[in-house]
């Protein structure tokens, strides 16, 4: 297992400060979801579901289905 350093801590604090994004991780939790299907749950955009998303990646939080 990789180490964990303070910086990747605070990454994955900070993408997971967020309502929405917290939002969509209780949502994911449940099972793998469609952008249009989240942001539809959430009633938030496309566009911003997406760029929570693309936070959530980068934290390592979540992989996106090919």
């Amino acid at each position: 297992m990789p180490k964990t350093t303070t910086d990747d801590w605070i990454h994955l604090l900070k993408a997971l400060a967020d309502d929405t994004r917290l939002r969509i991780v209780k949502l994911l939790l449940d099972g793998s979801m469609r952008v249009g299907q989240i942001s539809e749950s959430l009633s938030v955009s496309t566009y911003n579901t997406s760029k929570h998303l693309r936070v959530l990646r980068e934290a390592k939080l979540i992989v996106m289905a090919k």
